[in-house]
């Protein structure tokens, strides 16, 4: 995919993206967790603004 052909909103989800350059559901799941030690195969239907979110607190605690 390149830059201009997706749109992510507050409603996106790993599974928009699974296919995309051959990857599967569990594959990009295991690329967050080896990147940002962060499991998100619970989480709400692998929601990206709920994950942003956790990476976000993981790193730098809750916003304020």
């Amino acid at each position: 995919m390149s830059i201009r052909d997706y749109l992510i909103t507050d409603e996106s989800s790993l599974h928009d993206f699974a296919g995309v350059n051959e990857l599967e559901l569990r594959d990009i799941q295991r690329k967050i967790r080896d990147v940002y030690d962060l499991d998100v195969a619970e989480m709400q239907a692998g929601n990206l603004l709920k994950i942003f979110m956790a990476i976000h607190k993981r790193r730098y605690g809750d916003p304020s």
